[in-house]
This record gives C-alpha cells, sequence and structure tokens, in this order.
C-alpha cells in the first residue's frame, strides 16, 4: 500500500505522525501543570490565609490573658483601664478574623470544627466581661479566684478548639500538598512515555518511507550505469505507482527502445557487409528521436545506394561496350555532379567511336580479361582509361572508408580522426566525417563528464553546450537544465540543515519550486518553523524556573537567618533561666535560715520581716521573667507556624523541615503552660509574702506563728525551684530543635542554589539555538502558531513573621 502512495504524501504522512505526537505531549503536558498551578493556588490564597486568621486569634486570646493578668497586679486605675482598653481591641481583631474564616470556610468538616470554635467563644465572652466587672468593681481577689478556676478551665477548651481548628487547615493543607506532587510525578511519567512512543514512531515512519524510496532509486541508479556503460543485459520492473516507479518504468522503456534501436542497426551493418543494400529498417517499430534516427539512417541508404546502383550499373554497360543514353533523373549535390559526369562521359564515348572500334578490336583480341592498362592506349582513349581507372580508385576507397566509419559509429565505436589524404569532394565528405566524430566524442565526454561527478556527489557540475552544435546542443542543454531542477533543492536544503546543525533556526527555503519539489520546501519549512517555536517555548519556561529558584533562594536564605537568630534568642533565655533558678535557691535557702532565726527570738523574727520584704521582690521579678518566658512561647509558636507554612510551600525538600517546625510548635506550648502556672504560682507567693511581712510588723510577739509562714514561704520555694528546672529541661530541648531548624534551612538554602545552578545550565545550553525575532519569536509558517503564554511568577507570600508588629506586645 505504502509504494502506491507519492513521495510528497508519505513525507507529509511522517511529519504528521511526529506533528501529532509534539501535539500530544505539549497538550498533556500544559494540562497538568495548569492542575499543579490550580492545587498551589489553592494552598496560597486559600489555606494558608485560614491559618493565619486562627493563629490571629490566638495571638489575641494570649494577649488578652496578659493584660487580665495585668490588671490584677497593676495598682493604677489608669494602668488598669489601658489594660481593658487593650482586651476591646484584641477582641475587636477576633471578631474580624471569626467573620472572615466564617465567609471562606465552605466545607462540611471546615464548618464543623468553626463552629466548635464559635461555641466555645460564645461560653468564654460572658466570662471573661464578669472578670472586667469584677476588677472594674475593685474586687481583686474574687476576680482572681474566677481567673484560676472557671474561667481558666473555658478559656483552655477555647484555646483547644482554635488549636484544633489550625490543626485542621494544616492537615487539608498537607494532603493537598502530598496529591499536587503526586500528580506532578504522574505527569513526568506520562509525558516521557508519550515521548519514547514519538521517538519510536518516528524512527520507524523515517526508515519505512526511506526504505520505499532508496531501494528502487538504488536499482535504477545501478540500471543507468550499465546503460552508460553500454550493457542492455538487465531487468527493471516495478508495480509501484509513485514516481519512483514511474522513474523505473521509464528507464525500462528507455532500454527497450536502445536496445530496438541496436538491434536495427546491427541488422543493417549485417545487410551491408552481405551486400544487400536495398535491406531497410522498420521505422515504425519506434518512436520520437529514435524513429528519426531510423528513418534518418534509411533515408541515407536510399540516397547513397541509388545514385551508386545507376552509377554501377552505366559503368558496367560502358565496361562492356553498351553506351547507355543520358542520364535524366534529378540528384541532388554530388550525386548530380556523378550524374553529369556520366552523361559527358557517355557523350565522350559517343564522340569516341573510332576509340571504341579500336577498343572491340582489342576485345575481339581477347585484351578485356583484366583491368584496361592505360599504358597501351594513346590519345584521348587513354585519358579516358586512365580517367575511369583514376576515378574508380578514388570513388571505391573513400566510400569503403565512410561505409566502416558510419558502421563503427552506428555501433557506439568511435573511430578515430581520418589522416587519409583525400581531394575535392571526397575531402569534403571526410572533413565531415572528422566532424561528425568531434561531436559524437564530445557528447560522449560531457556524457561521461555529469556522470562521474554525480557518482562523486559534485551536483554544481554541468557541460559546456556551446561546444556543441544542433540537436546535441539540444541535447546537452537538456541535460543541463534537469540537473538544475533536481540539484537545486537539494542545495537548498543542505544549506537549511547545515544551519540546524550550528543552532540557527533563522534559515528557510526561499525559492520558488514546483511540484513535489514545493511539498518539500513547505515540509521542511514548517519544520524549523515549529522547532523555533518550541525552543522558544523552553527558553521562555527556563526563564520562569531560573526565576522561581532565585525565589525559593531568597526565601530560604531568610528563614535560615531567622532560624539562627531564634537560637541565639533561644541560648540567651536559657542563661536567663539558669540564673532564675539559681535566684529561686537561693531564696529556698534563705527561707530556711529566716526560719531558724525566727525561732531564736522576736529581734530575729524582725530581721526575718526584711527577709520576707526582699522575698517579696524576688517574687515580683521572678513573675516578670516568667512574664517573659510566656511571651518567649508564644514567638517561639509563632515562628515554628511560619515555618511549617513554609516546608508546606517548600514541597517534598520541606517535609523533614515541616515535622521539626510540628514539635518547635509543641515545646512552645508547653512552656507557654508552665511559664502561665508559674506565674499564677508566683502571683500567689507575693501575697503570702506580703501578708507574713505585715503580721511580722504587727505581731512581733507571734515568731511561731511567722515560723510556720516562713515554711510554707520555703515550701512554695522548692516548688518553683521544681517548676522552673522543667522549664530549663523545656528550654533545653527548644534550644536543640532550634539548631535543628537553622541546620535544614541552610539544606534548603542549598537546595534552592542547587536549583538556580540547573536552570541556569539549561539557559546556557538553549542558548546554542538562535530563533528569530529573539526569545519565542519564530518565522512564520502556513499554519499559526498557539501563541506562547508565560505566566508570570507567583511573588512569595509574606510569612507570618513579617506581618507580626512588635508594638503590639507587652516587654516585661
Amino acid at each position: 500500500m505504502l509504494n502506491n502512495l507519492k513521495i510528497g504524501t508519505k513525507l507529509g504522512v511522517g511529519f504528521a505522525i511526529t506533528l501529532v505526537l509534539l501535539v500530544a505531549i505539549a497538550t498533556v503536558g500544559t494540562i497538568r501543570l495548569q492542575s499543579l498551578s490550580n492545587d498551589l493556588e489553592l494552598i496560597v490564597n486559600d489555606r494558608n490565609p485560614k491559618a493565619v486568621w486562627a493563629n490571629d486569634v490566638i495571638e489575641s486570646l494570649n494577649v488578652i490573658a496578659r493584660a487580665m493578668r495585668n490588671t490584677l497586679l497593676l495598682k493604677s486605675s489608669a494602668e488598669i483601664d489601658k489594660e481593658i482598653e487593650r482586651i476591646t481591641a484584641e477582641r475587636k481583631v477576633i471578631a474580624d478574623r471569626y467573620e472572615k474564616m466564617q465567609a471562606t470556610f465552605n466545607t462540611e468538616r471546615g464548618k464543623a470544627a468553626l463552629k466548635g470554635t464559635l461555641e466555645a467563644r460564645e461560653a468564654y465572652i460572658p466570662m471573661l466581661e464578669h472578670f472586667l466587672e469584677l476588677v472594674k468593681a475593685g474586687q481583686q481577689e474574687q476576680a482572681v479566684a474566677y481567673m484560676l478556676g472557671d474561667f481558666r478551665k473555658q478559656q483552655n477548651a477555647y484555646f483547644g478548639e482554635v488549636r484544633s481548628l489550625i490543626k485542621l487547615v494544616n492537615d487539608i493543607t498537607a494532603n493537598e500538598g502530598k496529591n499536587a506532587l503526586e500528580a506532578a510525578a504522574a505527569a513526568r511519567t506520562l509525558m516521557i512515555g508519550l515521548a519514547v512512543l514519538a521517538f519510536i514512531l518516528t524512527v520507524l515512519a523515517a526508515f519505512v518511507i526511506t526504505r520505499s524510496i532508496t531501494r528502487p532509486v538504488g536499482q535504477v541508479v545501478d540500471a543507468a550505469r550499465k546503460m552508460a556503460a553500454g550493457d542492455m543485459n538487465f531487468t527493471l520492473t516495478s508495480d509501484a505507482k509513485d514516481e519512483v516507479g514511474e522513474v523505473v518504468r521509464s528507464v525500462a522503456a528507455v532500454q527497450s527502445s536502445v536496445v530496438a534501436l541496436i538491434a536495427d542497426a546491427n541488422a543493417l551493418s549485417e545487410a551491408a557487409v552481405a551486400g544487400r543494400l536495398a535491406t531497410r529498417a522498420d521505422a515504425g517499430k519506434h518512436q520520437g528521436d529514435y524513429r528519426k534516427i531510423v528513418e534518418g539512417v534509411n533515408g541515407t541508404l536510399d540516397a547513397v545506394i541509388g545514385p551508386l546502383n545507376v552509377a554501377a550499373s552505366y559503368v558496367d554497360r560502358i565496361s562492356k561496350g553498351d553506351i547507355p543514353a543520358r542520364i535524366t533523373d534529378s540528384y541532388n549535390g554530388d550525386f548530380n555532379t556523378i550524374k553529369n559526369n556520366l552523361n559527358t562521359c557517355i557523350d565522350a564515348v559517343g564522340r569516341l567511336v573510332a576509340d571504341a572500334n579500336m577498343l572491340s578490336a582489342a576485345a575481339v583480341a581477347g585484351r578485356l580479361s583484366t583491368r584496361a592498362d592505360a599504358g597501351q592506349h594513346q590519345g584521348d582513349f587513354r585519358k579516358i582509361v586512365e580517367g575511369v581507372n583514376a576515378t574508380l580508385d578514388a570513388v571505391i576507397g573513400p566510400l569503403n572508408v565512410a561505409a566502416n566509419y558510419v558502421d563503427r559509429i552506428s555501433k557506439g565505436d568511435i573511430p578515430a580522426r581520418i589522416t587519409d589524404s583525400y581531394s575535392g569532394d571526397f575531402n569534403t565528405i571526410k572533413d565531415n566525417l572528422n566532424t561528425c566524430i568531434e561531436a559524437v566524442n564530445k557528447l560522449v565526454a560531457d556524457a561521461n563528464l555529469l556522470s562521474a561527478a554525480a557518482v562523486a556527489g559534485k551536483l554544481e557540475t554541468r557541460a559546456d553546450a556551446t561546444q556543441h552544435h544542433g540537436d546535441f546542443r539540444r541535447i546537452v542543454e537538456g541535460v543541463n537544465d534537469t540537473l538544475d531542477a533536481v540539484v537545486s533543492p537539494i542545495q537548498d536544503v543542505q544549506r537549511v540543515m547545515g544551519a540546524m546543525a550550528q543552532g540557527d533556526m533563522t534559515q528557510t527555503i526561499t525559492q520558488a519550486y514546483q511540484g513535489d519539489f514545493a511539498v518539500l520546501k513547505e515540509a521542511i519549512n514548517n519544520t524549523i518553523a515549529k522547532l523555533s517555536e518550541t525552543i522558544a517555548q523552553i527558553i521562555t519556561a527556563a526563564d520562569a524556573l531560573s526565576n522561581a529558584a532565585g525565589q525559593v533562594s531568597a526565601t530560604a536564605q531568610s528563614l535560615s537567618q531567622a532560624s539562627s537568630e531564634q537560637a541565639a534568642s533561644v541560648e540567651e533565655t536559657t542563661a536567663s533561666l539558669e540564673q532564675m533558678t539559681a535566684s529561686v535557691t537561693q531564696n529556698t535557702e534563705n527561707a530556711k535560715v529566716t526560719d531558724n532565726m525566727a525561732t531564736k527570738s522576736a529581734k530575729e523574727a524582725g530581721e526575718g520581716g526584711e527577709a520576707v520584704g526582699r522575698t517579696v521582690e524576688a517574687m515580683k521579678s521572678i513573675a516578670d521573667k516568667i512574664g517573659i518566658i510566656d511571651d518567649i512561647a508564644y514567638q517561639t509558636n509563632l515562628l515554628a507556624l511560619n515555618a511549617a507554612i513554609e516546608a508546606a510551600r517548600a514541597g517534598e525538600h520541606g517535609k523533614g523541615f515541616a515535622v521539626v517546625a510540628a514539635e518547635v510548635r509543641k515545646l512552645a506550648e508547653r512552656s507557654q503552660v508552665a511559664a502561665q502556672e508559674i506565674g499564677e504560682l508566683a502571683g500567689s507567693s507575693v501575697k503570702a509574702a506580703e501578708r507574713a511581712g505585715h503580721l511580722l510588723d504587727e505581731m512581733v510577739p507571734s515568731i511561731q506563728k511567722t515560723s510556720d509562714l516562713v515554711q510554707e514561704i520555703a515550701s512554695a520555694s522548692q516548688e518553683q525551684s521544681t517548676g522552673v528546672a522543667q522549664i530549663n529541661n523545656a528550654m533545653g530541648q527548644l534550644n536543640k530543635a532550634t539548631q535543628q531548624n537553622a541546620s535544614a534551612s541552610e539544606e534548603l538554602a542549598a537546595t534552592a542554589e542547587e536549583l538556580g545552578g540547573q536552570a541556569g545550565q539549561l539557559q546556557q545550553l538553549m542558548e546554542f539555538f538562535s530563533v528569530e525575532g529573539g526569545r519565542g519569536a519564530v518565522r512564520g509558517f502556513s499554519a499559526p502558531a498557539a501563541r506562547v503564554s508565560a505566566r508570570p511568577a507567583r511573588p512569595a507570600a509574606r510569612s507570618v513573621a513579617a506581618l507580626i508588629d512588635e508594638s503590639d506586645f507587652e516587654k516585661f
């Protein structure tokens, strides 16, 4: 079936298969990339803001908790009112965040989680307002008891609901990120499979099409070589209906025509050698110029042999003494000259009747067995005999040479030039034969020249047609024109493909062609245009990848710097905790000493009162430092949440970093709870110590009572020392996790730099190609190319830490 298609159709089918597979690969890649882009956009624009809003609620609740504590510790009404205003402002922030979350939570699971936080908030708000009423009424002790009792339970429940909501958002974000990675891996596998399939089908089509063309062309080339060597003993057959099949059948027809012409030439030659001068070739068996050649040879034989037969007959009659009548038939050229000479001879013989009688007497005497001996005659008869002998010698010699040369030329054996000397018309015949030999030799030499150049691949070689004349010149000009028509498209294709091999995709075929050459030109130009478009798209994608790598590297560097700063802050906090531990231990020892002194004397009890005063100041300092620890734990929680979000955006490389961030968040929450409990305990201790001081001042005799109070202070200090030791251990774990965060962020930065380097290598590789109009601009072709739309890289979302205003935090 393939042999029945035209060459242009075969090439079109091969290129069509390649283009269809390329379009399929591009379509699948575009669809999968769009799906991945939608997933990332959902994570950045929907999931991340929800987590930020929920954390804003946690932050506001912490600010409210600190403000509530401050209202119990502060003595100035103006400062208490300022703290109440802070609580009101933070409640507005919480209301705004809940309004945003209610507008964006659309799934049943999300609505259920949000509903839990709203219910906890509804129960929390009346209790908060009741607490504020107690504070405004000056009922500090009732407010403290209420805050540490029912309010604390509801507050913890509220915190738990909000943290559950944050965990739900984080879980959904992690799951969607995992799905996006799996979709990207599946798209990569599918595109690789399509590319392999495209390569296999393209190679198979190229092999089949090339074999269907080169195999019969090789047979034709072999046959042409044999024909050039004069070997007609070969057979060419083809049932294909394409151009190659037509060429095979045409060469076979040429072979048949030449074989028939050779057969007729051999028949005429054999007949001439055998003396059958009446034999002629059948011109009806030939066509075109071959028929003209056969008719020309027949006409030449008729023109030469007819007059020769007449001359032979007259000479025979004259030699026999039968003087014929004058020749009246019409002849042309040299044959007419022969006719006139014969008529002149006849007239001369008629006028020499006496000489004829003498010759007759000589014949009677028997002197006619051989050619007449002119030396035995005298007078005009002798001249006649000499003239006849000389005429016979002059005519028969050149005619034999001419017949021999024509026979050799008809057999393809081109003889050398005639070098013998002739005179008159015989010299003209010699010159004409030599001119014919030179023309045929030039034609054979040019044919050999073109054949050898074609075999050597020298397609620019042409024969000089000016060296030929007549039909020979037209033959050479026709061969040159045929070579020009075939070689010019090949040279254009060679030029364009050579430029493509050097990376220059701007070269195309501009020369106008017809037929299959026009189809080949369009196929080459369209292929170059499509490749230029694909290379431009790859260059654009490489630029986008380089920009994205730069953004990832900048984000990783920022995260690494933040982790390093956090590590330094944790180290400072650990040092402060160690100092605080030493201070609490010292307070415990002082309380024991005070107890001993109180049991000895009232004087020592007074000194114990002063020690209790110092203890009160130390407890206040401890409470202040515990507030700092609470703030540090909160800041650490926010940084851990920010790290988890950045790790989710980092994809596969951020999974380990996300686990570390989650552990840091848990440690920060535990530290915050411990700090709150210690703060509450420290507040109670301060009040007890103040009360003990008043009792020592007012009731010096009650030494035993003072001793009991001091023992209670010592016990509380021991509990504080235990709590501070736990905090110190937690800060050690936090320090270790922070160091791990810094190490992971540095690895992320290194990975981002490596990605940027690989993107740079891709750009350097694509710089080898040169497309017209710069990046992404290609030469127009028959089918309009799809526009390349490179979506600008989305700016990195601001981190949560960048949104924090330090002025919103209370410094202790």
